[in-house]
């Protein structure tokens, strides 16, 4: 909070207790800056004994109150001087409505307290205070409401010579504010005392000045008169203000920010159901935007929301707001019966206009956005709901491809609450134990034997059952719980296949397949957790293969092979999954330390009826052997599938026609069928 000249200000966090003086404030209560760690309990030793109970019930007053809430109390600086000082003090509250801080000013008013008691005194003792006080003074005349006398400071203040405000009424200093004027002069007439309250005067030269007036009956000759001293108080206006921009704007942008919009949706709301209307509101994302601030950096990405904010004011109606709800999400409120045409028209023009690329700091940016479209054609609207709306057909759009625009239906409310229980679920699941490792045989063509296993996650739901990895693993990739759940995999996969190795002992042991995702594949500690689990389960890292696809490979291409490279020192093998549905390129795969290929199962399954996916296949097949990699062909369902991908090269293979996946139990009962030397397919 900065420092204005003469006005104190302090502040004091709800939450965390903390409170905050500025210089001033330390210097009115008599204390060299920084050198005393602002309390409350520091507050209440400095206000003098006797006003204590005062200031603690005038704090309880500001608690209560929806503006600045004033009060006055006495001092004690620690050379024994006792001083007069006057507090603002407002309270703010959260977005969820909760006390978050208390903030205010502070003057010294030590000698305007002083010039009071001096005019009750004697008139003629006020009339020299009055002639010397730094502080705008002026009597006025209890009936007739007109100015008796006033001193330099206020004609300095007012640009008014003595004689010119001489028997100038109080209608004509104050603007708009009569009623007033006639409820709090006869206030004073009254006898009810001390008045003080917030008027504008107008200067000489027309313009407002803010000031704080406080007015009191003395004895005017053989009558009585309102004195007034008057405070300008223009600066403490301009911290309110700045203070209040700060509450509903954002800092960045200076757009409308959540809590300012939301007032402006309800308000739109309750207009458009007065008048049979509707509103829109736009929920906008800008895709990929994490990745430009990684890359250019935050500064840029700051550059670049305020160039984005620029181009959505450009794009929204006069009477429409544009609010940044927070990161890189805004928000666009339509108002005034908007069809949903003219809805959809905000939206495509928001679309073309980010496709110019911005230029930023030398870089030229290119950004896309996706854009959730919220109706409020309902009496039964509110702003959050109508918010949250626009929030899920904004996700549908970046599920649907991202770059685009999506309105919202009914149905996506159902898919984001059933998404949402999902992701609850998946939270609970690794706690409570939920996932189970299902094991699909890989198997050697020429002798039909089982060469390995590779490990698949299953979920067991406790309501929906068995869960399929396609069904939950994209939402964990999404969520950051691919890791550890990635890691129990991998620690249960290789403790199952070294008690099986144990079972089944061969000359060649049985191998473990596991998958490794992308976010797996970057993780620091991925080296170390493969190594501990190799070390618990006993397992030679020879027979540990780790399945990764061209996709999760090129997200940090260097950063990737460095780690695979590391993990090949260790005699750990690699597999290329899904190959063909990628980058796909054969000279690509000279970079990465794989020694399999695992063919798409699309390649399969056009056996025999698209010749020209079977000679790119034969042709795939006959360059990886030159390569010095295996391939193994998935998806193999039939016998005349097994016949043909034999007959063009793949030495392995895996597939229903073998088995498909198992538990653990149904995998041991298999291995041990193979190993009395039963054939696969013939039951």
């Amino acid at each position: 909070m900065q420092r204005i000249a003469h006005l104190g200000s302090w502040e004091w966090n709800l939450k965390t207790s903390e409170v905050y003086w500025s210089d001033e404030t330390y210097r009115i209560y008599g204390h060299e800056p920084g050198k005393l760690v602002p309390t409350v309990d520091k507050l209440m030793e400095i206000v003098h004994p006797d006003d204590r109970e005062l200031v603690r019930k005038s704090i309880g007053a500001a608690f209560q109150k929806d503006r600045p809430y004033a009060f006055e109390h006495r001092i004690v600086r620690p050379d024994g001087e006792k001083r007069f000082v006057n507090h603002q003090a407002k309270v703010y509250f959260d977005d969820e409505g909760e006390l978050q801080r208390m903030v205010g000013t502070l003057q010294d008013i030590t000698k305007r307290k002083q010039a009071e008691e001096a005019l009750r005194e004697s008139e003629e003792r006020y009339r020299a205070v009055v002639a010397e006080s730094v502080e705008s003074i002026f009597l006025s005349d209890l009936s007739t409401y007109r100015i008796l006398e006033s001193n330099v400071a206020l004609q300095n203040m007012l640009g008014y010579t003595s004689e010119e405000l001489r028997g100038m009424s109080l209608y004509d200093l104050i603007a708009k504010d009569r009623e007033s004027i006639d409820r709090n002069t006869r206030r004073t007439q009254r006898g009810e005392g001390y008045f003080i309250g917030e008027r504008r005067y107008r200067h000489k030269d027309g313009s407002l000045v803010n000031v704080e007036v406080s007015a009191t009956r003395i004895p005017y000759g053989d009558e009585e008169a309102s004195c007034c001293i008057v405070r300008d108080i223009t600066e403490r206006k301009a911290l309110e203000e700045q203070l209040r921009h700060q509450a509903f704007h954002d800092s960045l942008t200076g757009l409308p920010n959540r809590t300012l919009f939301l007032d402006r949706v309800e308000h739109a709301i309750a207009r458009a159901r007065r008048r049979s209307g509707s509103v829109a509101i736009l929920f906008v994302d800008l895709d990929n935007f994490k990745c430009i601030n990684d890359t250019l950096g935050h500064h840029v990405g700051d550059e670049l929301l305020i160039a984005v904010s620029d181009r959505l004011l450009t794009s929204r109606r006069p009477e429409d707001t544009v609010a940044r709800l927070g990161g890189d999400e805004f928000a666009i409120l339509l108002e005034e019966t908007v069809p949903r045409s003219d809805a959809i028209r905000v939206a495509e023009r928001i679309t073309e206009k980010l496709q110019v690329p911005f230029t930023l700091e030398g870089h030229e940016v290119f950004v896309t956005c996706s854009i959730g479209i919220g109706f409020g054609d309902s009496g039964q609207d509110r702003s959050e709901e109508l918010i949250r709306n626009a929030a899920v057909a904004m996700h549908r759009a970046k599920q649907d491809g991202k770059a685009w625009y999506q309105p919202f239906d009914e149905g996506m409310d159902a898919q984001m609450q059933e998404r949402l229980r999902l992701e609850n679920d998946l939270r609970r699941a690794l706690k409570r134990e939920e996932f189970v490792v299902h094991y699909q045989p890989v198997v050697r063509l020429d002798s039909e034997q089982i060469l390995g296993m590779e490990a698949l996650v299953r979920w067991e739901h406790p309501e929906q059952g068995l869960v399929t990895p396609d069904k939950f693993v994209p939402l964990a990739e999404e969520l950051g719980l691919i890791v550890p759940i990635g890691e129990w995999v991998l620690r249960e996969a290789c403790r199952q296949v070294r008690e099986w190795q144990e079972r089944y002992p061969a000359d060649q042991p049985l191998r473990i397949s596991v998958n490794l995702s992308a976010r797996e594949l970057q993780h620091p500690t991925l080296v170390e957790v493969i190594k501990e689990a190799l070390r618990e389960a006993e397992l030679d890292p020879r027979l540990l293969t780790l399945e990764i696809t061209e996709s999760a490979v090129l997200k940090d291409e260097e950063h990737n092979i460095d780690a695979l490279r590391r993990l090949g020192d260790l005699g750990i093998r690699f597999a290329l999954d899904d190959f063909g549905t990628g980058y796909s390129s054969l000279a690509y795969l000279k970079r990465l330390p794989v020694d399999l290929l695992k063919l798409d199962r699309s390649f399969v399954e056009t056996l025999g009826e698209d010749v020209e996916a079977e000679i790119l296949l034969s042709g795939v097949i006959s360059i990886a052997s030159g390569l010095g990699l295996y391939v193994l062909a998935k998806g193999v369902e039939t016998p005349e599938q097994l016949a043909r991908v034999r007959s063009l090269g793949c030495v392995l293979a895996q597939g229903y026609y073998f088995s498909q996946p198992l538990s653990s139990e149904g995998a041991m009962k298999l291995l041990e069928t193979y190993n009395s030397g039963a054939t696969a397919g013939s039951s």
